[in-house]
Order: C-alpha cells, then sequence, then structure tokens
C-alpha cells in the first residue's frame, strides 16, 4: 500500500502537468491569398518565431496551427512570393496573410549542378563490331 501511493501521485502530477501546458496553448487559423491574384496559395509553410510548431497550407490557402498563449510572430514562406511576417496579438485566433510575388528572388529554390558522367565504351568482347579481327 505504501509504494502505489506515491506511484498514484506521480501518475496524478504528471497528468496535472501535461493538462497545465496543453491549456497554455492555442490554435490560430487563417488563409493565404496571392497579392497579384486575390487566389488562394496552396504549399506555403507557416511558422511560429522562436517555436518547433509549423503547418502548411492546404488547397484552399487555409491553415491551422498551434500556438503559444501570448503575442507570437507568425511566418509565411513560399517559393515565388516574398517571405511575410505577422504579428499575432494573444487575444487573437485568426491571421490572414497577402504574399507579393517574387519573381526575381527565388527563396528557397536550390540547384546543384553536376557535370554529366560519361563512361567510356570499350569493346570487351569479340562479338564487337570493328574493322580490326580479333586475335
Amino acid at each position: 500500500m505504501v509504494t502505489r501511493i506515491p506511484l498514484l501521485t506521480l501518475a496524478l502530477a504528471t497528468l496535472v502537468g501535461v493538462v497545465a501546458v496543453s491549456a497554455q496553448q492555442r490554435q490560430i487559423t487563417g488563409r493565404v491569398t496571392s497579392g497579384a491574384t486575390s487566389e488562394p496559395v496552396a504549399g506555403v509553410a507557416v511558422s511560429v518565431t522562436g517555436t518547433a510548431f509549423a503547418a502548411v497550407t492546404n488547397a484552399e490557402g487555409r491553415y491551422a496551427i498551434a500556438a503559444p498563449a501570448g503575442a507570437v510572430t507568425l511566418v509565411f514562406r513560399r517559393i515565388a512570393f516574398k517571405r511575410r511576417e505577422v504579428q499575432v496579438p494573444a487575444a487573437q485566433n485568426t491571421a490572414d496573410a497577402t504574399l507579393e510575388p517574387d519573381v526575381f528572388n527565388l527563396e528557397g529554390a536550390r540547384s546543384r549542378s553536376r557535370p554529366l558522367r560519361t563512361r567510356r565504351t570499350r569493346p570487351s568482347s569479340p562479338t564487337c563490331s570493328t574493322s580490326r579481327r580479333w586475335s
């Protein structure tokens, strides 16, 4: 009986800690559109500065991301668009963003050029057709 009480207390304390941590988070939702066409932008990476929280917009440009309870900064990134930061106050749970096209600076696009390797071929069998006879 004596060992059960500390185990029960430890389990209860862990449960209370998990509930307290989850209560310190909120969910921010929103929509990302293009500044040039006002169309939704899919595939935008949305992240909370200073945390590991991240999300990606769907085909309708909508996202939902977990964030700490206080004021946060959301960062929106996508190739061919300028990076955008949006401040979200603690009392606000929605944040829409408009991304401006950036055709000259393709952020995140990387190209690695490697020389094309060619294999030198040499006749390896007597069945190769050449003008010389194999002996």
